[in-house]
């Protein structure tokens, strides 16, 4: 399925990890970061094609990373159920610091931050999902959060939440799109950039209705025709969706199937990082699996992800 017939090139450029998630293109430095779940670790790939990682100890868990506007290297770490402020400079002679600002549902132990991302005032939408000891997600016992105020006023703006995951807005930020894995849907609500209001939910991608795909949408990104690239976790796939006619443009294989996540980098921000993961597999056929990709000559191109508004 691809309209354009392009020859796109599909390439691993970092080690397997055990569930790598959250791919976050940092614009100032071309950088691309994404994260080790359940390892509770950090990765960066310099242009240089160094890796580093950060591992934050006695953390279960670390949903996403997210820049902080105006501040170099400066960014927010939701790990467990705790916000974190990390700088992690370049020069690594310089020091790295690593500060615990906010927690949140201490009702709720057994959660955790999933999915996140800032919107174009600079406010943060965190999702969370209650993780059982086997690792399995219990049904309904998230949210999705929107926190403002500097991290002081958080606000659950969709509640009930199995797997809150992928995240996106358009262009002009009257459209948010949102993904409830255990769905299978993607839903798109209009949203109010003034308060963060959202409003005339309605389901674009239901894969019940669609028997040839297998697995659930899992992180996404949108690009700058406002169309959505999907993660199909067990699926294998990375699908790129219409938002206006609710159609599937392309629907491209991934040598893994637990594909978790995407996003638009690289200097002109036409190369798409996926993410993907080993932690299911029972075997390991899928020498791949849970490495970095890289999708080339796509022919679209992304937009530079949010930063986050917050001063400590």
């Amino acid at each position: 399925m691809d309209p354009d017939n392009r020859s796109y090139t599909i390439t691993p450029i970092s080690p397997s990890i055990q569930h790598g998630e959250a791919p976050l293109w940092y614009t100032r430095r071309n950088i691309i970061y994404w994260v080790d779940t359940f390892q509770a670790t950090i990765y960066r790939l310099l242009p240089d094609e160094q890796i580093q990682s950060y591992k934050i100890e006695g953390r279960d868990s670390v949903g996403f990373i997210i820049p902080v506007k105006h501040k170099d290297d400066l960014f927010l770490v939701f790990a467990d159920r705790v916000v974190y402020e990390l700088n992690w400079p370049i020069d690594q002679q310089q020091p790295l610091k690593f500060n615990q600002l906010k927690e949140i549902e201490d009702h709720k132990p057994l959660n955790q931050f999933n999915d996140g991302k800032a919107d174009g005032k600079g406010r943060i939408w965190a999702g969370t999902l209650t993780r059982n000891s086997d690792l399995s997600v219990a049904s309904n016992g998230g949210s999705l959060y929107l926190f403002h105020d500097n991290l002081q006023t958080c606000q659950s703006k969709i509640p009930q939440t199995s797997i809150s995951n992928g995240l996106a807005w358009s262009k002009n930020h009257q459209k948010f799109y949102f993904i409830d894995s255990y769905t299978r849907q993607v839903r798109e609500f209009s949203h109010n950039q003034d308060t963060g209001d959202l409003s005339d939910e309605t389901v674009i991608l239901d894969l019940s209705h669609h028997p040839d795909i297998e697995g659930f949408p899992d992180g996404m990104t949108i690009d700058d025709d406002d169309n959505l690239w999907i993660a199909l976790f067990g699926g294998g796939h990375v699908i790129h969706l219409d938002t206006k006619t609710r159609r599937m443009i392309r629907k491209i294989q991934i040598p893994a199937t637990y594909v978790t996540s995407a996003e638009f980098g690289g200097e002109n921000l036409d190369v798409l990082y996926v993410t993907t993961s080993r932690l299911k597999l029972q075997h390991q056929r899928e020498t791949t699996a849970g490495c970095l990709f890289t999708i080339t000559n796509l022919g679209v191109r992304g937009r530079p992800p949010h930063e986050s508004i917050y001063s400590d």
